[in-house]
């Protein structure tokens, strides 16, 4: 982290750092308990009976220290955003930038996403398209992780 800091301070301007991550347990455990953490805009989200919930909110880029929307490294341990995601059998979990995340929020998207997944995951060249025609309109990062939890009989 020192070492962080100094290039922090050699280029004048925050360093910026957006990440968000999940720790999965593996087994047959249900429901199965995940952690995402994470610094930075990020957020993860949740489809579950056909209905988005954001269970890790995008986060406050400019409590994280880099002001003005820009995600940076915290100050302390404590900005480090983290917490506990529950999934069943049949949902999806999708970890992604805060630029995703924010055109994610918009019905339209929600509603496209949600017709392409709620069925289970897609092939990964259909998974990026449909992520790339969804959110076409976003200029910025567009990538997204998805988790799709599997039923005990697919184990």
């Amino acid at each position: 982290q020192e070492r962080l800091r100094e290039a922090d301070g050699a280029r004048g301007a925050p360093l910026v750092a957006e990440l968000t991550c999940l720790v999965s347990p593996t087994g047959r455990a249900r429901p199965r308990r995940h952690l995402v953490f994470g610094v930075g805009g990020g957020a993860a989200l949740r489809l579950r009976g056909g209905q988005w919930e954001r269970v890790f909110p995008v986060g406050d880029t400019a409590s994280a220290g880099g002001g003005a929307g820009r995600p940076s490294l915290p100050a302390a341990p404590e900005a480090v955003r983290w917490a506990f995601v529950d999934t069943l059998p049949g949902d999806a979990l999708v970890l992604c930038t805060g630029a995703t995340a924010r055109a994610m929020s918009h019905p339209t998207a929600q509603s496209a996403l949600r017709e392409h997944w709620h069925a289970g995951p897609p092939h990964l060249a259909a998974y990026l398209w449909q992520l790339d025609a969804v959110l076409a309109a976003t200029p910025e990062d567009r990538t997204a992780i998805g988790l799709w939890e599997a039923d005990g009989a697919s184990l």
